[in-house]
């Protein structure tokens, strides 16, 4: 028996099934951003975005240079916060997508119970048609038995009683109850047919529209049937969908675990390279300081050198005119002894006359001053332009050489103020004299300082920032062309004298 609770009940959940799957669908469709652009092909940097630092360049002061390590540690900072924050989403988005597919199996646990209950109904019903097709048919032959039966009955009676007539009955009863009796027999045995022919119809009746109320009760199990076939079709696409979805949401979080492990490297490279610019500067401005002491130092010698040199020949000067003086007292003593003998005159009146103080030639011996000769005027002698020369064709020879800071070979990498320092040396310059930073070399005063039109192959041109402090030296090879070791990246380089700011150029080479 079919309960039509149970196919209201059905058709509800359907319904509601129906409703639920179609929301469901169309919030898939419409994927987060994150999720449009994974499965849409784009790479990992660009999903989470990238940052990277750079080297560091010998052309950049330190400020300059640790700014942009600063500025570089930010961006990466922020990448990989933001990184975290998407990976953070992705998982959440993915519990709730777990949560949302169990919710799919309990649907579709419940789907396929309401399919498996409904296609047995179905069954159930069927057979009941089938047993109720039979019983109407045995119900229409009782009433079509019944039907013969009487009509077999009323030809009977016409055929033998066709001469009896109701007068017949009359005359021939012996008394009024027989005649009664003759006309209720008759009157109960046509009730009688009339009642079994009208049971029989209500039988037949009642057989066909359970007939039809069954016929209807399985068209409405087949209609709910289909209807939750279709849907176990829609939930097990959904579930197909989800699992996709699911499966993205997986990739994607593996691929920002590596892009935030790559930041994490980044941000570790960065923070060293931060440490190393600020121990180079410290080490550059203990150099300096070592170098301005020795230059100092060097100074202070070389001004007590001179001043003893000074001194030594002053003093020898002195002795000289002394020595002078003597023997020109000597001398004219001697001559005028000799005189006073020719004269026969005593000798000794003359001698004792004459003294180193009275004689004009020990006065003008002992008054005349003293000089020191001053550093020659620098030549641009034959030798100096075949230095210059040497040095225009040698220099270009270490193009691509790399960049050691503090270095000064020609074969394993110098910076730029030591390959300055190599090449002269290389070309027979006396570097003695030559201070060996770029900012010692622009700072002594050693050398004199032209301008671009007067420079010449062999000057060292100095640049530096706009407040005119020196932080990088290069060679002149003419034709405002300029050698020099650039930085890390590039190493030696040929660049235009202009590239940067000049500070100035200087000649060494008629002073060394």
């Amino acid at each position: 028996m079919i309960k039509k609770r149970f196919i209201m009940a059905t058709g509800a959940l359907a319904m509601s099934f129906v409703i639920l799957s179609g929301n469901v669908l169309s919030g898939l469709s419409s994927k987060s951003p994150l999720i449009s652009s994974v499965l849409s092909g784009s790479s990992i940097d660009e999903i989470y975005g990238s940052a990277r630092y750079s080297l560091i360049n010998c052309d950049e002061s330190y400020e300059e240079k640790l700014q942009k390590a600063l500025a570089n540690q930010k961006a990466i900072q922020e990448k990989k916060k933001e990184t975290q924050n998407k990976l953070n989403e992705l998982n959440q988005k993915k519990d709730n997508t777990l949560e949302y597919l169990q919710e799919l199996d309990k649907q579709m646990e419940l789907l396929e119970a309401e399919i498996e209950e409904t296609k047995k109904q179905i069954s159930d019903t069927q057979l009941s048609l089938e047993q109720t097709k039979i019983d109407l048919v045995d119900a229409q032959n009782e009433e079509a038995e019944q039907y013969e039966s009487m009509k077999r009955r009323i030809k009977y009676i016409y055929e033998n009683d066709s001469n009896s007539t109701v007068l017949d009955i009359f005359l021939n009863s012996r008394s009024l109850a027989e005649l009664l009796n003759e006309f209720e027999y008759s009157r109960k045995i046509t009730e009688y047919d009339n009642e079994l022919l009208d049971k029989y119809v209500a039988a037949r009746q009642k057989v066909e529209q359970r007939k039809a109320t069954e016929e209807a009760q399985l068209g409405e199990l087949i209609a709910a049937a289909d209807r939750l076939d279709y849907n176990e079709a829609q939930l097990a696409d959904l579930i197909v969908e989800s699992n996709k979805t699911l499966d993205e949401y997986l990739a994607a979080i593996e691929s920002g675990k590596v892009t935030l492990a790559n930041y994490g490297d980044q941000e570790a490279a960065v923070k060293q390279q931060i440490e190393t610019i600020k121990e180079n500067e410290r080490k550059r401005i203990e150099e300096e300081k070592r170098r301005e002491a020795a230059r100092k130092a060097a100074e202070e010698a070389a001004k007590k050198a001179a001043e003893e040199a000074a001194r030594k020949a002053a003093e020898e000067a002195r002795k000289a005119a002394e020595e002078a003086a003597r023997k020109a007292a000597e001398e004219e003593a001697k001559r005028a002894a000799e005189a006073a003998a020719a004269a026969n005159q005593p000798t000794t009146t003359t001698a004792n006359n004459v003294t180193v103080a009275d004689q004009p030639a020990t006065t003008a011996a002992t008054t005349q001053p003293v000089t020191v000769a001053a550093d020659p005027a620098p030549v641009s002698t034959g030798t100096k332009a075949s230095i210059r020369a040497a040095i225009a064709n040698e220099a270009p020879k270490y193009l691509g050489l790399k960049y050691v800071w503090g270095g000064t070979s020609l074969s394993t990498g110098a910076d730029c103020s030591g390959f300055c320092w190599a090449i002269y040396k290389k070309c027979g310059v006396d570097i003695s004299g030559l201070q060996r930073t770029s900012y010692g070399m622009a700072s002594q005063s050693l050398g004199r300082t032209v301008s671009v039109s007067e420079a010449q192959p062999g000057d060292l041109v100095f640049y530096g920032d706009s407040y005119g402090n020196v932080n990088h030296v290069a060679i002149y090879i003419g034709n405002n062309t300029i050698i020099h070791e650039s930085g890390y990246q590039v190493g030696c380089k040929k660049s235009s004298i202009y590239y940067r700011n000049i500070i100035k150029i200087k000649n060494f080479i008629d002073y060394l």
